[in-house]
């Protein structure tokens, strides 16, 4: 019974092969396209930066190491975050607080670290020589 039911699947497999015509796409065809568009950034105003943000694009060589980031920028200047960096067991989450403010552009940690913080309706995307990392807004507190 098992032979005659596969012989009856290849023979109807078979059957609609012949059904279907064939179709080459050209190359340019094949590329993948993304319909999601970037945003229109803008250099970052401190309203901009207030809130919860998680990470949904990291590039460069923060994308070496870490999976994910998370902040919370609170009005009063003052930041939390965590992020999944790899270690040396395998992922691990590091957190830190402390201090932030806007020089410009400019996004300053109070260690003294920099990057550029553009800002867009509900994303950061904040930059370094290093790279960039794109945080989509996930709550409005």
């Amino acid at each position: 019974m098992r032979e005659v039911v596969l012989g009856g699947a290849i023979l109807m497999a078979s059957a609609c092969v012949g059904c279907i015509a064939p179709s080459v796409l050209a190359r340019a065809e094949r590329a993948v396209s993304s319909s999601v568009s970037e945003p229109n950034w803008h250099d970052a105003l401190p309203e901009d930066v207030h809130g919860w943000f998680e990470s949904t694009r990291i590039e460069g060589d923060a994308a070496s190491s870490f999976l994910s980031i998370e902040y919370f920028f609170a009005a009063d200047g003052t930041y939390s975050g965590a992020a999944l960096a790899y270690g040396g067991a395998g992922p691990e989450f590091q957190t830190l607080s402390g201090q932030w403010s806007l020089a410009g552009a400019d996004f300053v940690f109070d260690d003294g670290a920099t990057a550029r913080v553009l800002a867009a309706p509900g994303w950061l995307k904040f930059e370094t020589s290093g790279g960039s990392v794109v945080m989509r807004r996930v709550d409005e507190h």
